[in-house]
C-alpha cells in the first residue's frame, strides 16, 4: 500500500516445502469420481487426473496409479494419464510378472523418501456408475477394497507368521487372523469422494475399519485415515426421475444406496455440501447432505428402511462430519444467508453440484483457475468449470444470481484463494495440526448401513458382496425395469471387475423370486395328497403370492457361469452356498463346478458337487467325506430337490486325496470365485457366503481372551487347534476336542426347513459312525467306543429330531464328532430331551431358534483302546429365538433362555418343567433352566457376540418358559417373557412328545 492508500497487487508463484514424513508414503490420496454419465477414455474425469497431479507434486514428486478395472492392477501413470512404462518394465497388467515389477519399482523410487502415492479408481466405464438400482456403489468399493488389499501386500504385508518359507501358525493368541501391513496402509490415509463416490470411500473405509483397523499407520497411536465427502449424494431426490434428451427414459431418484457414515476408524472427516436444488420439482441437479443426518424425502419413506436406524448416543445421531461446511443452499432454506458465490441457483443441470468439487479443487492447488468435471451438461459435458478464486475467473457473470447479490465469497479468507479451506486440513495440505472434532461419536463398523432389510449380506460387511443376490431393486414399474436393462444387465457384485469369465447371457434375466420357483411351491405327499404347509416357501413362513415379496436366487443352466468380482478371502469360515436342483433335473449327471483363484498368484483350488441324490438305501450306500465323488453324501444331494440345501467347500479333509481342499492359503488375500454348471438342466444357486448361517450371531468367544475354535488342516501333533477345532458342516457346527475326542460345544438353527411336520415321515434314524473329515492322525471315535459303557451312553449335541427332514442330514448329526458320553437319564425322555423338543415347538409355530449346545468340566474319561473318551461334568444349552427364519431381532421379538445341568442322574428335577416359576428358585443347583447371562458367566464365554448389545441386554437374563407349544403362538407377540407372569395349567394335550428315540436305547449301530 502506497502512502497515497492505493493497493498494489502482484501475482505470482510459490512453492512450500512439503512436510517432513517417517511414513513409507508421506500420504496416500485416494480421489474417488462418482455418477459419470458419459465417461472420457479411462472413465475418470479429467479434473480428478489435475488434483492427483497437484498432490503428487506437493507430496515431493510423488506417484499416481490408475485403477484398471478388468485385471484389478493398479498403473503408474503421469499427469494425462500416459503410463509410466518405468516403472512397468513395458510389461502389461496382464503379463505374470507385472505387478512384481511395477511394486518393486515403486519400493525402490518412492517408498521412504517422503514422497506421496495417490490412488485414482475408476468406476464409471460399461456405465457402471448410473445403473440405477442398488449395489454398484459398494459392488466397486468392495473390489476397489480388495485390490487396494493386494496392492498393500505386494508392498510388503503379509498374511500369517512364518519361520522361514514355513507357516508356523495362520492366528494369534486371540483368534485372530495374523496381518503384516505393508507400506500403503502403514502410511497416512485420505479418501476424497465427490457425488456416489463418497458412498464408495465410506464403503472401503468400513472395511478397512473392520480388516485393518490399524490402517493409516504402524500403529494405533500414529495413524492418520481422512475422510473427505464432497456433496455426498445417497439418498432419494424424487426430482432426479429424468427423462434424458438423446439417452433413455430412467429413473436415478434413488440407488438404495448404503449411508455415508463417519465410521469409527475415521481420525478427521470433512464434508463439503450444498442443497441448492428444490429436491421435488423438475432439475438434473443432485443435492449434497451433511452426514449424520438425512433430507426429509429420505425420512419420509414408510417403512423405514432399517439402515436408516443410524446408531445414537444420548437421542443423537453418531457420525457427524469434524468439519462440515455448507456451500450454499435454495431460498427458503435455513442458513441460505451463508451461501456463497456459485450456490445460490440452480441451472437444473447440475451446475452447483460439479461447482461443490471444483471448489475442493481449489483448495488444493491455488494455481487452477478451471477444471475439467466432465459431469453431465447440457450443451457439452467437457465445458471447464472456473474456479472463482483471486487467480481464477472470480467475478464470472454466469455465477451472479440478481435475487441474492450478497452471496460470500467462495473461501473465508482474506486473500480470496482457498488457504486455510477444504484441503489444507489433510496431513499434506499443512493444517492437520489446526483440526478440530465433532464431540458426536464415530459410528462403529459393525453397524449394517445397507438400506433394505432384504438386501443384507450375512454381516455388516458380507463376506462375499452380494452372495445373496438380493441387491436389486424389486416391484418396479415396467417402464423402470425396461430402463435399468436397457443401460446394463449387470449384476452388481458379479460384475465389471472379474476379468469378464463369466458365461451368462442377460445375467438380470438370471434373477429369479423365490415365489416363482416351482420347485419351492410343491409339498410334500402323502399318497397322492398333498400335505398342507409343507412346501418351501411355507416352510419358510412366505405367502408365494404376496407381490412385495422379493428374495432372489442365481438360475443357472447347463454351460453357464458365473464369477465374482475379485474380493478378500474371509479371515475364517467354510465357503458354503445353497442349490436348490428341480426333482427333474436330479439324477441327471448334472454337476457344479466351484473354483477359488487368487488373484495374485493364479492359484487355483476346486471342488465339485455332483447334482445326484444321496444314496442310503440300496447297495452300497454313500458315505461321508468319501473321496470318491460318486459315492460322497457330503457332495450329493439330500434336501435339494424340495427346496435350497447347503453345501460346503474347500475346508473339509479327504483322505487319499492328492490336494487337500483347504482355504489357509487363501485366508486374506485377493481372490475371485468362479461357479460353472456342467449339464444340460437348470439348477437355482444362493446365500453364497462364508462361515456357517447358524453362526450368524458369532460364534463362542471365551471371555478371557482366549482364541475361539479354528479350523487347521494340520496333522495332529502339529495342529495348533487340535482341542478347539472348528469343524463346520451344513447341518451345524462345533468345536471339537482332539485330546477328549468329544465336541465342546455344537452350533445349529432350526426352523421348518430342518424337521419333519405332521404327516410327514420322521427320516431321523440313530446310527453312530466316525468322521473321516478330520484332519491326520486325529483319532476317529467309533461305534464301538460307545458300546457297554453304562452308565453313559451316545449323546447327541446337535439333535436327531432338529435334523429330521432328510436322511442325509440324519446320518450327518450321527457322526461321533458331534457325541458325548451322557448319562443315561440325563439323556432319556425324562429330562434333556424335553429342552431339545423345546426348541422344536418353536420351529413348529413358525419361528426360528439359534441353539448352541456344549460341556462344562471334565470328571473322567471312557478308554478307548487307548485312546481317552472324555466325560463331560456338566451340560448345557442356549436357544436365542426368531419371530421368523431370516427376522431382523432389531425390528422383532427376540426370546432366550438356557439349561445347565450336571451330567447324572436328574431325578424328578423336570417333573413339570413348563409350568414353574423358575425365575423364583435362587439356587442354581435346584434348576435346570437358567438364563442366557448365567450360563455365559459359568462357561466363560460369550455364546452370541455379534447380537446388538442392546438386544443380548434385552433377553439376558429371561427364564420364562412357554406352558405348551400352542402357548408360543397364542401369546408370542404380548412378549410373557417380559412380565414373566404365573404359567398356564398344564394342558394334558401336549404331552411331552418324544420325537427322538430314546438316546440310551440299545439299537444295532453301524460303523463306516
Amino acid at each position: 500500500m502506497s502512502n497515497s492508500g492505493a493497493v498494489t497487487k502482484d501475482l505470482g508463484q510459490f512453492k512450500t516445502i512439503p512436510p517432513g514424513s517417517n511414513s513409507p508414503f508421506s500420504s496416500v490420496s485416494v480421489l474417488t469420481h462418482g455418477f459419470t454419465l458419459l465417461p472420457g477414455q479411462g472413465g475418470i474425469p479429467d479434473s480428478f487426473y489435475e488434483v492427483a497431479d497437484s498432490i503428487a507434486k506437493t507430496g515431493n514428486d510423488g506417484l499416481i496409479l490408475r485403477y484398471e478395472k478388468p485385471t484389478g492392477s493398479w498403473i503408474p501413470i503421469d499427469k494425462n494419464g500416459g503410463v509410466l512404462t518405468t516403472l512397468t518394465g513395458g510389461l502389461q497388467p496382464t503379463d505374470t510378472n507385472y505387478f512384481r515389477t511395477l511394486t518393486s519399482n515403486i519400493k525402490a523410487n518412492y517408498v521412504n523418501q517422503n514422497k506421496s502415492l495417490v490412488l485414482l479408481p475408476e468406476w464409471s466405464l460399461d456405465r457402471e456408475s448410473v445403473i440405477p438400482d442398488v449395489g454398484f456403489s459398494e459392488g466397486a468399493a468392495d473390489a476397489l477394497f480388495a485390490s487396494m488389499v493386494q496392492l498393500d501386500l505386494a508392498l510388503g504385508g503379509g498374511v500369517g507368521e512364518y519361520q522361514g518359507n514355513q507357516l508356523k501358525r495362520l492366528y494369534d493368541s486371540q483368534g485372530k487372523l495374523i496381518r503384516q501391513q505393508g507400506d500403503l496402509f502403514n502410511s497416512p490415509l485420505h479418501f476424497m469422494g465427490f457425488s456416489r463416490g463418497t458412498v464408495v470411500n465410506s464403503e472401503i473405509v468400513q472395511r478397512l475399519g473392520t480388516f485393518f483397523p490399524q490402517a493409516g499407520g504402524t500403529s494405533m497411536a500414529n495413524r492418520d485415515l481422512q475422510m473427505t465427502t464432497i456433496d455426498p449424494h445417497d439418498f432419494y431426490q424424487p426430482s432426479l426421475n429424468l427423462q434424458l434428451a438423446g439417452f433413455i427414459s430412467t429413473n436415478f431418484s434413488d440407488f438404495y444406496e448404503p449411508k455415508v457414515q463417519v465410521w469409527n476408524n475415521v481420525t478427521f472427516a470433512d464434508n463439503y455440501y450444498q442443497t441448492v436444488a428444490n429436491p421435488n420439482h423438475g432439475t438434473a441437479t443432485p443435492n449434497g447432505r451433511a452426514l449424520g443426518q438425512l433430507p426429509q424425502e429420505e425420512l419420509n419413506k414408510n417403512p423405514k428402511p432399517a439402515g436408516l436406524n443410524f446408531p445414537k448416543a444420548s437421542g443423537v445421531n453418531l457420525g457427524k462430519a469434524d468439519r462440515e461446511i455448507l456451500l450454499g443452499t435454495r431460498e427458503g432454506e435455513p442458513d441460505r444467508i451463508n451461501s456463497r458465490i456459485g450456490f445460490t441457483k440452480d441451472d437444473d443441470i447440475g451446475g452447483t453440484h460439479k461447482r461443490a468439487w471444483t471448489w475442493y479443487a481449489g483448495t488444493v492447488d491455488l494455481d487452477l483457475e478451471q477444471v475439467q468435471t466432465q459431469y453431465p451438461h447440457a450443451s457439452n459435458p467437457n465445458v471447464p468449470e472456473l474456479i472463482n478464486d483471486q487467480l481464477g475467473e472470480r467475478d464470472a457473470n454466469q455465477w451472479f444470481d440478481p435475487n441474492f447479490p450478497a452471496a460470500r465469497p467462495w473461501y473465508d479468507n482474506a486473500s480470496g484463494e482457498g488457504i486455510g479451506e477444504g484441503w489444507f486440513y489433510s496431513v499434506l495440505g499443512g493444517g492437520k495440526e489446526q483440526r478440530q472434532y465433532s464431540p458426536t461419536g464415530r459410528v462403529p463398523v459393525s453397524f449394517d448401513n445397507t438400506l433394505s432389510a432384504g438386501m443384507r449380506g450375512d454381516y455388516a460387511v458380507p463376506t462375499l458382496f452380494n452372495g445373496n443376490f438380493d441387491q436389486y431393486i424389486p416391484n418396479r414399474s415396467g417402464a423402470e425395469e425396461f430402463g435399468r436393462n436397457a443401460i446394463s444387465q449387470e449384476i452388481p457384485g458379479w460384475s465389471f471387475h472379474n476379468s469378464a469369465t463369466s458365461k451368462l447371457a442377460d445375467p438380470t434375466k438370471h434373477l429369479v423370486n423365490w415365489s416363482t420357483i416351482d420347485g419351492l411351491r410343491q409339498r410334500s405327499l402323502n399318497g397322492t395328497n398333498e400335505i398342507p404347509g409343507t412346501s418351501y416357501l411355507e416352510r419358510m413362513g412366505i405367502d408365494r403370492d404376496d407381490p412385495k415379496f422379493s428374495n432372489y436366487a442365481l438360475e443357472l443352466k447347463g454351460g453357464d457361469s458365473i464369477t465374482h468380482n475379485r474380493f478378500v478371502v474371509p479371515d475364517w469360515g467354510s465357503l458354503r452356498f445353497n442349490i436348490h436342483v428341480p426333482k427333474k433335473a436330479a439324477d441327471r449327471g448334472n454337476k457344479l463346478k466351484v473354483t477359488l483363484t487368487d488373484a495374485a498368484s493364479g492359484e487355483e483350488i476346486t471342488e465339485t458337487i455332483l447334482l445326484n441324490e444321496a444314496n442310503f438305501l440300496t447297495g452300497i450306500s454313500d458315505s461321508f467325506y468319501n473321496n470318491d465323488l460318486e459315492k460322497d453324501a457330503a457332495r450329493k444331494l439330500g434336501y435339494a430337490t424340495r427346496g435350497f440345501e447347503t453345501f460346503n467347500v474347500f475346508d473339509t479333509f479327504y483322505e487319499g486325496s492328492t490336494q487337500q481342499k483347504e482355504l489357509d492359503k487363501f485366508r486374506g488375500k485377493t481372490a475371485t470365485l468362479k461357479f460353472e454348471l456342467e449339464g444340460n438342466d437348470v439348477v437355482y444357486l444362493d446365500d453364497v457366503f462364508f462361515k456357517s448361517s447358524s453362526l450368524r450371531f458369532g460364534e463362542p468367544t471365551p471371555k478371557d481372551g482366549r482364541s475361539p475354535a479354528r479350523y487347521s488342516g494340520a496333522a495332529y501333533d502339529g495342529n495348533l487347534y487340535k482341542d478347539n477345532l472348528l469343524l463346520e458342516k451344513p447341518q451345524y457346527t462345533l468345536s471339537y476336542n482332539g485330546t477328549g475326542n468329544i465336541p465342546n460345544w455344537a452350533s445349529f438353527q432350526i426352523n421348518k426347513s430342518w424337521i419333519f411336520l405332521d404327516g410327514e415321515k420322521n427320516l431321523s434314524k440313530r446310527g453312530f459312525t466316525n468322521d473321516r473329515s478330520l484332519p491326520p492322525d486325529f483319532y476317529q471315535v467309533t461305534n464301538n467306543d460307545y458300546k457297554k459303557r453304562k452308565p453313559y451312553v451316545g449323546g447327541h449335541q446337535t439333535p436327531l429330531a432338529s435334523r429330521s427332514i432328510t436322511l442325509k442330514d440324519s446320518k450327518a448329526v450321527n457322526l461321533l464328532t458331534n457325541i458325548v458320553p451322557q448319562h443315561e437319564d440325563h439323556n432319556r425322555s425324562i429330562f434333556w430331551e424335553k429342552f431339545e423338543n423345546y426348541g422344536q415347538d418353536f420351529a413348529k409355530e413358525g419361528k426360528e431358534v439359534y441353539v448352541i449346545n456344549g460341556i462344562d468340566g471334565i470328571k473322567g474319561s471312557l478308554d478307548a483302546g487307548g485312546k481317552a473318551i472324555q466325560i463331560p461334568e456338566n451340560i448345557w444349552k442356549v436357544m436365542v429365538v426368531l419371530d421368523k427364519p431370516g427376522a431382523d431381532p432389531s425390528a422383532t421379538p427376540v426370546y432366550a433362555v438356557g439349561f445347565y445341568y450336571p451330567n447324572e442322574n436328574p431325578g424328578n428335577i423336570a417333573e413339570g418343567w413348563r409350568n414353574k416359576d423358575w425365575s423364583k428358585i435362587d439356587d442354581l443347583t435346584q434348576r435346570p433352566v437358567w438364563s442366557l447371562e448365567e450360563i455365559e458367566t459359568k462357561i466363560g464365554y460369550d455364546l452370541f457376540p455379534l447380537l446388538p448389545q442392546e438386544i443380548k441386554q434385552d433377553i439376558k437374563d429371561i427364564k420364562y418358559i412357554f406352558p405348551s407349544k400352542e402357548s408360543i403362538g397364542d401369546t408370542w407377540a404380548s412378549l410373557p417373557w417380559k412380565s414373566n407372569p404365573p404359567p398356564l395349567p398344564e394342558d394334558p394335550t401336549d404331552p411331552e412328545e418324544e420325537l427322538e428315540e430314546l438316546e440310551g436305547e440299545s439299537e444295532e449301530l453301524e460303523e463306516e
